[in-house]
């Protein structure tokens, strides 16, 4: 599986400060692996360097033998430190690497004496050199490494480093009574092990430490041991006072796996270690020579290590100073095992560090933060390095002092709340200044245990904010006493300005919640300990827990919640899981739940030849309509008790849930090179194989089509859609090829599987390969021939025509789409000269090219040569204010982009930006493209933000200009109702609706595309207008309104001036998907005197619009369509079974993710008497037939098109039809239909 860098989003570590030397082992280590704290490391050898010496020497005796031995055993400690999973002490580790190494050298040097003609002088020996001294002293360590660690631990730090009981329990992290007992526990096994090979314990360990002073550990050798460490760590020059003899004890102690990746850095430290080596000894004064001295032999060469592939990076201040002691956090996306992805690193005196690079990785990510400084972030995403643009060899931060926010939490009654936490995140993407295009701020200031928690005054504050004008905030209180958002919110929405924010004197106001207790027991009322209630549907959603544990007692307090409908789900390993829905009031009962024993469940997971496959993900995805209960736990909340559900499938390849509930359960198995598959288990149900399918594997050759030689680089990038006509390039899937052979492992992409691969390189034009069907054998090969085509080329200037260096360049076809997203999918940089270069992208193509200084964008066909001079146009500014009903709207979203035909087969261009209105309604957007625009304040047809109307208008904004704006101030508000005539189903009202009220007056000249459509305002509305790219162009064009109406169909429009409007009406039913056909429509004509708008009022006469007809429950629909021989079909034809009717169209995504759901009710009542029939509301039969053959649904299937109106305004919707034809039952979902049909059939099957 591949190493996978964490985002430093969750991650914050505090610079500048110098943490003591003391702490458990673990924290020491942890220190030196996070910060190379090279104080933290010298302390664990001062602590362990005695007992780690005499250990060699007890082996080997010589003491240069028992120091290689040392160094050796220090380096591998380093060497593990940042992958291992250590104790609180690592005396055991220690203590057992220095013997095994000490044996490895023992059995080296006996080697090399066999082959040596005369050995060496002998160094006369110490006193515990005697045979059976050495003997008795051997014996100890065996039996000592053959007793459990838990029982070797206190003996090796009691009486092999002489630690007092207090300090050893310290180091281990136990009570001191728990070291007690296994000390003396310990020490009788070791006593009798001992015995029986006739040695007694306690003259042994007098033995062992009596001449310490024979092993104390000399300063020179701690200082080496320390700096080579260090070296290894960051990849820096070696260090002196180390030999070739230890290379090879860690060669041998890390295997060879692990020396191919270790001997770069250290074969640098042993280099410097031999050259110095001499020297070192020399320089010790007052000691006697451990040897004679002998004739020098020749050195053997060490070779030179391979260079490490490393990235500079220099942070300096906003003057250019460099910058000590700067954090340099770097995550790195690599497959190498044993790299060490995340890294936390400091610059030296020259604000300078090494980050190192493994040979491939996918993706980097660098943050550079110091304490009073704005913390900044860079990035190399996957699809710009699978491009071939690699990364620089040095790269500059400059970071820009920060300042302070802050501000008071109080309650609804304004009394100040203590003990709040509050998380602060950048709620918008301001650039930095003098920013080249990448570097961004970090957008988290402030999360988990790194945020302020408020005072006694509930006052919070932090310090590292950016600098920046434009800075906006989101915020997210919390408090187990108050209800909490799950989101946090920007602080516009919640009425707090960045002034206050700045001043410390922000208000935020936490609401009162409802405190829900109970108890979990099981079936004889005895209670259930660190059983999980959840409460919601999502339990993983949301910057906060749901999940909380039951006390041994078996109660729990959840804390404080929004008043309101709930769901509370119980999950307790061995018992079946509980859930119900609850309503929040606070005068609400106790929940208790009485858990029973749940059921088993075993899936053995296949691949296609019959193999097990290990380590298959299982995942659960919903019971009972609720996404409460889960396998995986949650990385944010990790003290959060697991479920006790397996997450994986076992070295067998099998998943045994032993309590799943009695309901169906769906989950989704995935694994690695696999598709996933997603299915239903019951507890109870009878054992399961489920084969998995290998994702499709590609390969063939690309070379040049006209020399037939191999292409030395190209990019292989998967193109993925709902169909072969949407479809998109998905670059952050893609990968880098050599030498023409083309290798690409297909990655699933939910509802938007692989259609086809595309292969880009310079100096050729990019080529698609055929479409993949479903179906299409798992191995395939695929050969490309490109065509040579030169590199289209630009230039980027100011408005001056000076070039423009590191210019953010951005490329669209009508599959790779543009935007002014932080997001950035896919990106090049102008040069020093402001030049910039890509492939030929085979198709219609566009550039965006942005900086400070402005932006410039630029559309050419497909055998456009070139992009030539773009000259940015300065960035234009849009501000104003927002009312509803005469009052400001705050937290309202403002929509501004540029008037534009979206087409398909045109170059994907999205520059739409938003923001968000202040507590005054006050809005600014300070970068937006100049030119034809349009201004709409935000109101989706299904939410209710509190106010009634969102306003759009038009305007030409030109370059480096400023436009101020009041929507929904001045002229009439109007007032009015709409009525729903004819049969107007129970369930259906104006909640779910479309309307505009549109002037009837031509507003900013449309780009020619859209004037081709010959649209006219003066002409009144067009329905075209809203379903149509060309009609929603035009639009935009006009002044207009969004108009939302209640369920009663009453409406208010805010700041209508004189003139003549249409108001156009569309109301559908409650929609699950798409939207097709409105049920009931009208337009009506408005009319706006000069004395209305001086007024300021007008009521519209009520608006009537009929209702279409509609099939309701006990009618008997007759519907004709196509069939899929191409044969005409009608409901007629399935009478005699219960039928359910599904309603679905080709491009529509909620019906596609519906298809599991449906194939799973007809797997399951089919043999029962269910015909299911598919109906697509496609206008074209192509494209739907396409999709047939590609989906292979099991049953009948039919095209409704031009035939005549089936009564749904959108899909995925579902019929049930009795065997009489009567229709009985309409859906959203599937498993809606699921009790209705059990009653049904048992009823039908009783009466037979």
């Amino acid at each position: 599986m591949p190493r996978i860098g964490i985002d430093r989003q969750c991650v914050r570590r505090f610079v500048g400060e110098h943490a003591e030397v003391g702490g458990t082992d673990r924290e020491l280590l942890q220190r030196f692996a996070d910060r190379r704290d090279e104080a933290a490391f010298e302390a664990l050898v001062r602590r362990h360097g005695p007992m780690v010496l005499a250990a060699g020497h007890r082996v080997l005796g010589r003491s240069q033998d028992a120091e290689d031995v040392f160094q050796a055993a220090f380096l591998l400690l380093a060497r593990k430190a940042a992958g291992g999973r250590w104790q609180p002490s690592v005396a055991n580790w220690l203590h057992r690497t220095a013997h095994l190494l000490a044996l490895k050298a023992r059995r080296t040097a006996t080697r090399r004496a066999r082959r040596e003609e005369r050995g060496a002088p002998r160094t006369p020996p110490d006193p515990l050199d005697e045979m059976t001294g050495r003997e008795l002293l051997a014996a100890l360590d065996e039996e000592l490494l053959a007793l459990p660690e838990v029982l070797r631990a206190p003996l090796v730090l009691c009486s092999l480093e002489g630690a007092s009981r207090d300090e050893a329990a310290e180091r281990l992290g136990c009570p001191l009574a728990t070291l007690k007992k296994r000390l003396e526990l310990g020490r009788r096994r070791l006593r009798d092990a001992l015995a029986r090979r006739g040695i007694g314990l306690p003259a042994l360990l007098g033995t062992l430490l009596l001449g310490p002073s024979a092993v104390a550990v000399p300063n020179r050798l701690a200082q080496a041991v320390v700096r080579a460490a260090l070296a290894l760590a960051t990849g820096g020059p070696g260090a002196a006072g180390l030999s070739s003899q230890v290379g090879e004890l860690v060669h041998g102690g890390i295997g060879m796996t692990g020396w191919n990746k270790f001997r770069g850095a250290l074969g640098a430290v042993l280099l410097c270690g031999c050259l110095a080596a001499a020297g070192a000894l020399a320089a010790r004064t007052g000691a006697a020579p451990s040897e004679a001295p002998k004739p020098a032999a020749p050195q053997e060469r060490v070779p030179e290590p391979p260079a490490v592939e490393a990235m500079r990076v220099v942070v300096l201040d906003s003057t250019g100073k460099p910058l000590p002691g700067a954090n340099v956090h770097s995550s790195i996306w690599t497959e190498e095992e044993g790299f060490q992805a995340n890294r936390d690193i400091e610059t030296d005196a020259a604000g300078a560090t090494r980050v190192l690079l493994p040979k491939t990785f996918t993706i980097l990510r660098l943050w550079a933060g110091k304490k009073s400084f704005a913390t900044l972030f860079a990035n190399w995403e996957r699809s710009e390095l699978a491009s071939g643009k690699g990364v620089p060899a040095e790269y500059t931060f400059r970071l820009e002092p920060a300042v302070t926010a802050g501000g008071r939490i109080v309650d609804e009654k304004g009394k100040p709340v203590a003990g709040a936490r509050v998380e602060v995140h950048l709620a918008n993407d301001p650039k930095p200044v003098g920013s080249d295009n990448r570097v961004r701020y970090d957008h988290t200031l402030a999360w988990g245990d790194y945020s302020p928690t408020t005072d006694a005054n509930g006052r919070w504050s932090i310090d590292n904010v950016p600098d920046h004008p434009e800075v906006e905030l989101s915020l997210l209180a919390t408090h187990p006493d108050f209800a909490n958002d799950k989101w946090e919110q920007a602080a516009k929405s919640a009425r707090v300005t960045m002034d206050a924010l700045r001043k410390g004197t922000a208000t935020l106001a936490l609401k009162a919640g409802v405190r829900v207790r109970g108890t979990v027991t099981d079936p004889e009322g005895k209670p259930i300990k660190d059983a999980l209630v959840i409460h919601g549907d999502a339990p993983h959603s949301g910057r906060v827990t749901s999940t909380f544990a039951t006390g041994a007692d078996g109660t729990f307090r959840l804390p404080a919640l929004a008043p309101g409908k709930t769901s509370l789900t119980v999950v307790a390993p061995g018992w079946a899981p509980q859930l119900r829905t609850v309503e929040l009031k606070a005068d609400m009962p106790a929940q208790d739940f009485r858990l029973t024993a749940g059921k088993p469940v075993r899936l053995r997971i296949v691949d296609e030849a019959g193999k097990p496959v290990p380590g298959v993900h299982i995942t659960l995805l919903e019971w009972k309509g609720s996404k409460s209960i889960y396998s995986e736990r949650n990385p944010n909340h990790p003290k959060v008790p697991g479920t006790g559900i397996p997450p994986r499938t076992d070295a067998n390849g099998v998943w045994e849930w032993r309590s799943a509930p009695d309901g169906p359960v769906k989950v989704r198995i995935d694994a690695a090179d696999f598709v996933h598959t997603d299915l239903e288990v019951t507890g109870g149900s009878a054992d399961r194989t489920v084969e998995l399918k290998t994702t499709p594997r590609i390969t063939g050759a690309v070379t040049d089509a006209v020399t037939g030689r191999p292409i030395p680089q190209f990019t292989v990038i998967p193109v993925s859609g709902f169909s072969d006509d949407v479809v998109f390039a998905w670059r952050g899937a893609a990968v880098r090829c050599e030498d023409g052979r083309l290798q690409f492992r297909a990655v699933p992409n939910g509802n938007s599987p692989l259609r086809r691969l595309r292969v880009e390189a310079p100096g050729y034009r990019t080529q698609d390969g055929p479409a993949l069907r479903a179906g299409d054998p798992t191995s395939r090969k695929q050969d490309f021939k490109l065509v040579p085509s030169r590199t289209r080329t630009g230039v980027v200037t100011d408005t001056a025509g000076k070039p423009v260096a590191k210019a953010q360049v951005q490329i669209a076809t009508p599959t790779e789409q543009v935007t002014l997203s932080k997001n950035l999918d896919y990106c090049i940089f102008t040069d020093a000269q402001g030049r910039f270069e890509f492939p030929d992208p085979g198709a219609p193509w566009a550039v965006v090219a942005q900086s400070e200084a402005g932006i410039a964008v630029a559309e050419f066909a497909a055998d456009g040569a070139d992009a030539g001079t773009l000259q940015l146009q300065p960035w234009g500014t849009v501000r104003g204010t927002f009312h509803d009903g005469g009052k400001p709207v705050a937290g309202a979203t403002v929509l501004v982009a540029p008037v534009r035909v979206q087409d398909r087969t045109q170059p994907l261009v999205f520059l739409k930006l938003h923001t968000t209105t202040d507590a005054n309604g006050r809005f600014e957007l300070p970068r937006v493209p100049p030119g034809p625009i349009y201004v709409r304040v935000s109101l989706g047809p299904w939410e209710d933000p509190g106010f009634r109307s969102g306003p759009g208008v038009h305007l030409a904004l030109k370059p480096g200009t400023r436009t101020d704006l009041e929507l929904g101030s001045g002229g009439a508000t109007l007032t009015g109702r709409v009525k729903l005539t004819g049969q107007v189903p129970a369930d259906l009202d104006c909640t779910y609706s479309i309307n505009y009220l549109v002037r009837r007056e031509p507003g900013i000249a449309p780009p020619p595309a859209v004037a081709a459509a010959g649209f006219d305002a003066r002409n009144g509305w067009r329905d075209t207008w809203r379903n149509t790219p060309e009609g929603l162009a035009y639009l935009s064009t006009l002044q207009s309104w969004f108009v939302k109406l209640t369920p009663d169909g009453t409406f208010r429009v805010s700041g209508v001036p004189a003139g003549e409007y249409d108001l156009a009406v569309a109301v559908y039913a409650k929609p699950s998907g798409c939207l097709i056909d409105p049920l009931a429509r009208r337009v009506v004509r408005v009319t706006v005197t000069p004395a209305d708008a001086a007024r300021g009022e007008l009521k519209v006469p009520e608006v009537t619009a009929e209702v279409e007809p509609i099939p309701v429950v006990g009618d008997t629909p007759a519907l004709a369509f196509d069939r899929a021989d191409g044969k005409t079909g009608t409901l007629a034809d399935c009478r005699g079974r219960y039928t359910v009717v599904h309603f679905w169209a080709n491009w529509c995504a909620p019906c596609k993710k519906q298809l599991p759901a449906l194939k799973a009710l007809h797997e399951r009542f089919a043999a029962r008497g269910l015909t299911t029939l598919s109906l697509s509301l496609d206008d074209e039969a192509a494209p739907w037939r396409a999709a047939l053959k590609e989906l292979a649904l099991p049953w009948a299937q039919g095209r409704l098109g031009a035939k005549g109106t089936s009564g749904v305004s959108g899909v995925p919707a579902y019929w049930l039809l009795d065997p009489t034809g009567k229709l009985i039952a309409k859906s959203h979902t599937p498993d809606e239909l699921v009790p209705v049909l059990e009653e049904r059939l048992k009823r039908a099957g009783a009466d037979r």
